[in-house]
Order: structure tokens, then C-alpha cells, then sequence
């Protein structure tokens, strides 16, 4: 990546448009000579182009001047665009040949073709957006519920930068009043000075531990819930996604083992898109297909957050597998075929057999935790969604800025860490330097979650994953 976006100072242009036929396609052109190259291919132009005006005209091959088609060419003036530089967007008809036509013109006019992320990374540079920003920017493009938009979009504004933000201006307060001790260093640190900075520095800490709590539910936000239906062969899994999604997703036979693969779909819930996914039954098996599909079954389970283990209430076999793959995931049990008891009492009496054989679980759940449903009916599901709204819901608040991103994350543990070590050592009155050094390591964590601080890696993290054209 460094190689690519050294050439920054090139004027850079690509579809930004999905691939396909559509409508309009838009061409992006950003860099110092955007307009000096539309030109050349848009001759009846003005000489002069107003910001943020749109001109409809002609676009032509270079060379030969031949039209290629009629266009509408928005302008945008130097610091008055989305990357910061002057800027040009296209908009043509949305032929593949005629936008791919376009954009081969404009590199023959003077234009390279901008690689990934490219554009979003520019306004980086020109200090357009953040770091934290710039990631919003994709989680907006990628979101597929309400809550992810809102909370990419609020990222995007700027809301979790200010408060990180207000973190970098406290370390750099005591990085201040620990560099001015060391600078003058016959004078002692007056202990009500000394308890100020303790104290400063224990506010800041919490406030990075209170973003970094956010980061579970923050993910889920952003990358949805996933929901694992876990069980023997036969027991109604297949069934059951089917009732939940309201569709035929899955194959359904009385034939043990029939599922394969996994199965999925989703749903939005609660603003949240919830991805459930179908297992192959879990037993010993001497099919070789039947044995991938059982190994794919505990991939799956990995990274799960949800699991329903489903029971066949005609035949309550407890899935016998490596229960260690449940533990910190929100585990519940569903006693499936529910219709073909012939009263509650029994369902009651099965809860009460059922409960004595689930000593995998985390905590022993009471006869009221297990869920009786048919898949056949619909009974039940209702409170099995229920736990998954339950689930959602959580702590964070739909006004709660929260960290999505593992590299946000790991930024804000790295800064935690060093303000922990910089308590410790001001509790034990150690030597200025040893905590100005420990304080230095925390605003460096912070500045490469802003991104003022930045290497290769970083860039590579966070640009690679954009789509051509942002």
C-alpha cells in the first residue's frame, strides 16, 4: 500500500457506481488536474467551472472526438470536496461499456486509476475525516440494518472522535506536568499536585475503559448476531429455520442427517440484522460427507453468539459433543416437536428429565429457561425471539457511541494498559520519567486510533477492505 499511495499527488479517477446496468453510473475524478482533464474530453465546457454546479455536456473520446455519451459533470472546488482536492464527478448513462469507456478516456487524458479505498484515504490526508472516521465510512457502505447506519453514520460525524478527543487532550494535561517536573527537576512534585495527577489520570482511564465496553455490542451492531441451531440429526433444526425465516431454506426430510451443510438466513430485529444458520446434525459418523459437515457445524459454533441446542421432545437425546465450544456464548434450550405432546404437564415433566442432563451449561437453568416450541405450529417461537431481542437490547443505549472495530479496540486496550501502569507508578511515588514514559505510550495509542500516528500496517487495516471508487 505504500507503494500505491505514495503516489498521491497523481490525479486519480474510478468508478464509484456498483458495477452493472443501471440508471447512471458515476465517475469519480479527484486530484489538481481533475478539471484541466475533463476538459480535454468535455471541450464545450466553460473555462472557468463554479464550485459544486452541475454543467450538462457532451463527453467525447480524446483523440478522435467521436461522443462517447451525454453526461452531467459536477465540480467540486480544492478543500470543498469530499477528498479535500478539486474535484470532478461524472454522470453518464449506466452502461458497463459506456462508464468502463469513460474511465479508459480519462486515463488517457491524465488520470490513474484509483485503487481501493483511495479517494476516502485522500481526505485523510488532507485531514478531511479521522482515522475513525474514514473506517465509518465503509461500515456505512456495508451496514444492512437501522442501528448499524445510525451508528456508522454517527461515527462518521465525528462522535466517538470528540470523545477521544477529550481522552488525548487529559494525557497530553499530564504529559505536560510530568515533562515540566522533569525539566526542573530540584523542585518536588507538591502532593496535592501529585493526587491531581492521579486523579486525572484514573478519570481518563475509566472513560477509555467505558468506550472499550461498548466494543461487544458495538461489533454486533455492525457485523449482526449470529444464531447457531445446534442438535442431533432429525430434531427439527431444519424445521425450525424455515418457521423463523418464513421461507423454504432449508431441506426437510425425515431422514436422519439430511442437512449437510450449513444453512442460513437472516432477519432484521430490533434494528439488527440477526443471521441464524442451520447445523448438520451432531453425532458419531462413519459418512465422510456427513463428518465435514459435522466439523463445519463446530466452525460455525466458534463464531456463534447465539445457540439454541435443540431436543426432539418425542425422543430427548442430549447432543453429545466437545461442550467446551459453548462456553461464553449465550447458550438456550429448545425442546422442539412440542405439538405431539398431549398436554403441558408433560412438556413441564419433560423440562424437569432434560434439566437434570445439562450439566454443560454454564449456569443450570430452571424449568422455566427452557423453551417448549414447534416448528410445525409456530408455538413458541415467539419466546425464542424473544431471547434474542433480550440479547440485543443489552446495555448499550441507541445514544451510546460505541467502538466497532477490533483495531479501535485494540488501541483503546493498549492505551487502558499504560494508564494502569501509569497509576501504579504515581501510587508508589516512583520516578517522573518512568510514568511520563508510560503516559507517552497512551497518547501514541490514542493518536494511531485518531490515526495522527500512522504506519503501513495501519493504512493496510483500514484502506484495504474499501470497495474501488471510495
Amino acid at each position: 500500500m505504500q507503494a500505491i499511495f505514495e503516489k498521491d499527488k497523481d490525479t486519480i479517477c474510478a468508478l464509484s457506481t456498483p458495477p452493472g446496468r443501471g440508471g447512471i453510473a458515476v465517475i469519480r475524478v479527484s486530484g489538481d488536474k481533475a478539471k484541466t482533464v475533463i476538459q480535454q474530453l468535455c471541450t464545450t465546457l466553460p473555462e472557468s467551472l463554479n464550485t459544486h454546479r452541475v454543467y450538462f455536456t457532451k463527453l467525447h473520446e480524446k483523440q478522435s472526438f467521436i461522443n462517447i455519451d451525454e453526461v452531467l459533470v459536477t465540480y467540486f472546488a480544492q478543500g470543498k470536496s469530499y477528498t479535500g482536492e478539486e474535484t470532478i464527478e461524472v454522470s453518464c448513462h449506466g452502461s458497463p461499456y459506456i462508464s468502463q469507456k469513460i474511465v479508459n478516456e480519462l486515463i488517457k487524458a491524465g488520470c490513474r486509476h484509483a485503487e481501493k479505498g483511495e479517494f476516502t484515504y485522500r481526505a485523510f490526508l488532507n485531514n478531511k475525516i479521522d482515522l475513525v472516521q474514514a473506517e465509518s465510512v465503509l461500515n456505512l457502505i456495508e451496514s444492512q440494518s437501522s442501528r448499524s447506519t445510525q451508528q456508522a453514520f454517527r461515527q462518521l460525524q465525528g462522535e466517538l472522535s470528540k470523545e477521544i478527543d477529550k481522552i488525548e487532550e487529559d494525557i497530553l494535561l499530564v504529559g505536560a506536568h510530568l515533562e515540566a517536573h522533569i525539566d526542573f527537576v530540584e523542585q518536588d512534585i507538591e502532593p496535592d499536585q501529585e493526587q491531581a495527577l492521579l486523579d486525572k489520570v484514573t478519570n481518563t482511564s475509566k472513560r477509555v475503559k467505558k468506550l472499550i465496553e461498548t466494543y461487544d455490542k458495538g461489533r454486533l451492531l455492525k457485523e449482526g448476531v449470529q444464531v447457531v441451531l445446534l442438535g442431533e440429526p432429525n430434531v427439527g433444526k431444519s424445521s425450525l429455520l424455515n418457521s423463523l425465516l418464513n421461507e423454504n431454506k432449508a431441506i426437510v426430510t425425515d431422514i436422519a442427517g439430511t442437512t449437510r451443510d450449513v444453512v442460513s438466513g437472516s432477519l432484521i430485529i430490533n434494528g439488527v440484522q440477526v443471521k441464524f444458520f442451520d447445523t448438520a446434525g451432531v453425532r458419531v459418523s462413519e459418512n465422510m460427507i456427513e463428518k465435514i459437515g459435522i466439523e463445519k457445524t463446530f466452525e460455525t459454533l466458534q463464531n456463534s453468539d447465539i445457540v439454541f441446542v435443540v431436543i426432539d421432545a418425542t425422543d430427548p437425546k442430549i447432543p453429545d459433543f466437545n461442550y467446551d465450544l459453548l462456553k461464553n456464548k449465550d447458550v438456550h434450550v429448545v425442546i422442539n416437536k412440542c405439538d405431539k405432546l398431549f398436554s403441558p404437564i408433560e412438556l413441564e415433566n419433560l423440562k424437569r428429565n432434560i434439566i437434570k442432563n445439562l450439566n454443560f451449561l454454564q449456569n443450570t437453568p430452571k424449568d422455566e429457561d427452557l423453551l417448549g416450541v414447534s416448528a410445525k405450529t409456530e408455538l413458541g417461537l415467539e419466546q425464542l425471539l424473544l431471547k434474542i431481542k433480550d440479547f440485543i437490547s443489552g446495555d448499550l443505549n441507541d445514544n451510546d457511541v460505541a467502538v466497532v472495530s477490533s483495531r479501535q479496540y485494540e488501541c483503546l486496550m493498549d492505551c487502558d494498559r499504560y494508564l494502569e501502569n501509569s497509576k501504579k507508578l504515581l501510587i508508589n511515588n516512583e520516578s517522573p520519567e518512568f510514568t511520563a514514559f508510560e503516559i507517552k505510550n497512551a497518547l501514541l495509542a490514542v493518536q494511531k486510533l485518531l490515526g495522527k500516528e500512522f504506519d503501513d500496517q495501519i493504512m493496510d487495516k483500514v484502506f484495504s477492505e474499501f470497495c474501488l471508487g471510495k
